[in-house]
């Protein structure tokens, strides 16, 4: 769990990375603020088709091999980024530090549902997210302070790629796969040789014909939580008037936010399917967002200028947005056949998800330029969480069909064939 904790925040590092660190990037390079866009938008962009990729590849092979070459490769070239002269050459790294990292979080979605069994899950996803996101809170401050030098930005990129390559390596070394359905008591051992058979557009229809897991996929096409995270430096900077180095501070609350809100609400969200199995984990879900646009709502259309209270407020808002990989993630375990979970994760992480970042990123950055930051931050921020609140609502009746037919059958799977040893 450690590990894949580990590998998990590389990801969520580099991205840190990257907005943190933009100001000075910017100013060095000589850059607009679409160019953050840009660069956001265009790593999410490529993780549509490397997602699966991967998922595919570690079919055949193995997910511990994939998932400690795609950690470690990404780190090499996310380190090569601090050389760059433009932003040709810094969008180049960044595509191809992407690619490698898009791997990553749908295969430790998935071995993590095979770690741990549905009652536990809550809490094992909130350990999982909780963990990345301290590291990615106490990375952030520590990589703003860089851009007080010259050449600061540059030695941040090349820290956090060699820190990529470690946890890579160390993924290879001392990682053991529990097989798939492991939790579930229908555990098969990790694939190995090329006569394990990659995905297939029947796998993808399969997963597309369960109708709460294709409400899931249309919701997050409507969550624009994590712009907070690529533009809050940016935001802080251009409308509040912090220096970066102050508004790269307010990160670290998010994050610590952030970790509690997965950490408390895996808790809770284990307690709440347990006394409500059918719907309660959709409730928790609806109320988070619900709660998260109008604390966004206060948090950036007033002229706050206290970086206290600002950074109070940013832990408001980590701790709503911590909620939701842990009520959500379970939900596609719940729903999907055991041996598709890597899949799913892979449409749901790397191509939808990536698909919501490239349209929201791109049009943060262009009303960003032409209506402000805090204009944009209210449509996107508050009035599209709104309207994703009231989506959710279509979730309820299809998830309780679709979560009661995957347990059905482990039952019977386990009736008839005992527990595996």
């Amino acid at each position: 769990m450690t590990l894949l904790a580990a590998a998990s925040a590389t990801d969520n590092t580099e991205a840190s990375v990257v907005s943190v660190l933009f100001p000075a990037v910017q100013t060095a390079l000589g850059l607009s603020l679409s160019a953050l866009s840009w660069l956001v938008a265009g790593a999410k962009l490529i993780g549509v088709a490397t997602g699966p990729l991967w998922v595919s590849v570690a079919r055949r092979t193995s997910r511990t091999f994939v998932l400690g070459v795609s950690t470690a490769g990404a780190g090499a070239f996310i380190a090569g980024a601090g050389a760059s002269q433009n932003l040709a050459q810094l969008m180049l790294l960044h595509l191809v530090a992407a690619a490698g990292f898009a791997g990553v979080a749908p295969l430790a979605a998935a071995l993590v549902g095979d770690l741990y069994g549905d009652d536990r899950r809550g809490r094992a996803m909130g350990y999982l997210y909780g963990s990345l996101a301290l590291i990615s809170a106490a990375s952030a401050p520590l990589f703003g302070q860089l851009s007080r030098f010259g050449n600061g930005w540059r030695w941040g990129y090349t820290i956090c790629g060699v820190l990529c390559m470690l946890v890579g390596i160390a993924v290879l070394v001392t990682f053991r796969d529990p097989g798939i359905g492991a939790s579930d008591r229908r555990a098969t051992p990790p694939p190995h040789g090329a006569s394990d058979r990659g995905i297939k557009w029947a796998d993808v229809d399969q997963l597309l014909k369960i109708r709460s897991f294709a409400l899931i996929l249309l919701q997050r096409l409507l969550s624009t939580q994590l712009l907070f995270v690529a533009f809050g430096v940016v935001f802080l900077v251009e409308v509040l008037g912090f220096s970066n180095a102050q508004a790269s501070l307010a990160m670290l609350p998010y994050g610590v936010g952030y970790f509690l809100g997965t950490i408390i609400g895996g808790h809770i969200a284990d307690r709440v399917h347990r006394r409500h199995p059918r719907a309660g984990r959709v409730a928790m879900f609806q109320l988070a967002h619900a709660a998260f646009a109008a604390v966004a709502f206060v948090t950036t259309q007033f002229p706050w200028h206290s970086l206290v209270v600002v950074a109070a407020l940013f832990a408001v808002l980590g701790g709503l947005q911590g909620i939701t990989p842990v009520v959500q993630t379970p939900m596609i375990m719940a729903v999907v056949p055991l041996e598709l979970r890597a899949l799913a994760f892979a449409l749901k992480l790397s191509v939808t998800d990536a698909i919501a970042w490239v349209i929201f990123t791109l049009l943060a950055g262009y009303l960003g330029e032409h209506i402000g930051l805090k204009q944009t931050f209210f449509w996107l921020l508050v009035v599209v969480m709104v309207a994703n609140t009231a989506f959710i609502s279509l979730i309820y009746r299809p998830y309780i069909r679709d979560s009661a037919r995957p347990r059905a059958h482990i039952e019977a799977s386990t009736s008839s064939t005992g527990p595996t040893p």
